[in-house]
């Protein structure tokens, strides 16, 4: 896997992820706090930019191996998107997640 020139993921209305430090920030540049497994998520988001994350994907590495229900996963999706630009988690009808950097809507 190739390592990333740039550290920082530039999200939609300005918010910017910064890879290596693994912080969140708004649009004001200031840092928005996420708890760990919510840090976790993000990172897998970001390492599978554009691309589905399913249920079992989220348990396996935000939960290390350890069960948990969907209704876990959608209550941390939940409490990450609060902190997120609208659409930038998209739910795939049963499948899972995508981080969507790319707004195209109009």
């Amino acid at each position: 896997m190739c390592k990333r020139k740039d550290e920082n993921l530039k999200l939609p209305n300005d918010f910017i992820y910064d890879i290596e430090k693994e912080k969140l920030f708004d649009e004001k540049n200031e840092e928005v706090k996420l708890a760990k497994k919510e840090i976790l998520l993000f990172n897998l988001f970001a390492k599978n930019l554009e691309k589905v994350i399913s249920f079992e994907q989220i348990e396996q590495y935000v939960w290390e191996g350890d069960l948990t229900t969907n209704e876990n996963i959608r209550a941390l999706v939940k409490r990450l998107r609060k902190k997120l630009p609208i659409d930038t988690i998209i739910s795939q009808g049963g499948m899972g997640y995508i981080l969507s950097v790319n707004k195209s809507k109009s």
